[in-house]
This record gives structure tokens, C-alpha cells and sequence, in this order.
């Protein structure tokens, strides 16, 4: 487990997955936990949905080249999932519209929420709905 990204089941079902990014957090450490939430998600292949929440609040600055970085782990993530980024600054909101202009495939799968209560409200509210992932 890396020492700067935790990732952990956000509930007892095992339907979201939270990563926990704190300090100076390196693309290395991206890798070893995007391989991490590989892991787990096969554990649970009967649930058709697992999203992240990526908690940036006690996060450093995202390191340099976010955005081939960011393609590159959601090219391995299962195709039924999605993202939801908390807590994080002006700037990673930004690169985050930027990636989903750039990446319209992914458009659909990248959002961003003030908190993790508000991104699990967000999915909550998809499950609801009836959408797809």
C-alpha cells in the first residue's frame, strides 16, 4: 500500500471504492494503487458499478503530467465504472474539465463533487436512477 494514497471500500457492500490522497503523492504510487483497485474490484465482479471517490482534501499539488496519467488509469479501469474527485482545488477542477474535453469517451465517467457526503450522494442518486454505471 502506498504511504501517501490509501484506498479503502467507502461501505460495508463493497460498491465504492475511496482513495485517500495525502501529502506529496507520486504517479508511482498512482500505479500501485490503480493495480490495488484492480485487485479489489475483481473480488466484487457481480456488482455491475463500482466508482471512486478521490478525497483530495489533505492532498499536495498533483504532480506534473496529470493528464496522460489520469487517461492511462481509467483506460485500465473496469468500463462500467466512474470517478467522482472531492475536496480538491481550482486548479484540479480545471484539469479535470480539460480531461474530459480532451477525452470524450471518458466525459461521461470523470465529475467532481465539494465532498465525499456530496459524491456519495451523487451516486446514490444514479443508482436510483437507474443508470447504467
Amino acid at each position: 500500500m502506498s504511504k501517501h494514497i490509501q484506498v479503502v471500500w467507502d461501505n460495508d457492500e463493497k460498491t465504492i471504492v475511496r482513495w485517500e490522497f495525502k501529502g506529496a503523492w507520486t504517479w508511482e504510487e498512482w500505479y500501485e494503487s490503480t493495480r490495488y483497485v484492480l485487485e479489489m474490484r475483481a473480488t466484487v465482479i457481480d456488482h455491475p458499478c463500482v466508482p471512486a471517490i478521490f478525497d483530495l482534501k489533505q492532498s499536495g499539488n498533483v504532480p506534473m503530467g496529470a493528464l496522460p496519467h489520469a487517461r492511462s488509469a481509467m483506460e485500465m479501469m473496469d468500463s462500467r465504472d466512474y470517478v467522482i474527485i472531492t475536496n480538491s482545488s481550482g486548479f484540479v477542477r480545471s484539469l479535470t474539465e480539460i480531461f474530459r474535453l480532451l477525452n470524450h469517451e471518458f466525459a461521461e465517467k470523470v465529475f467532481v463533487a465539494r465532498t465525499v457526503e456530496e459524491a456519495r450522494t451523487i451516486i446514490a442518486r444514479r443508482r436510483d436512477n437507474g443508470e447504467p454505471y
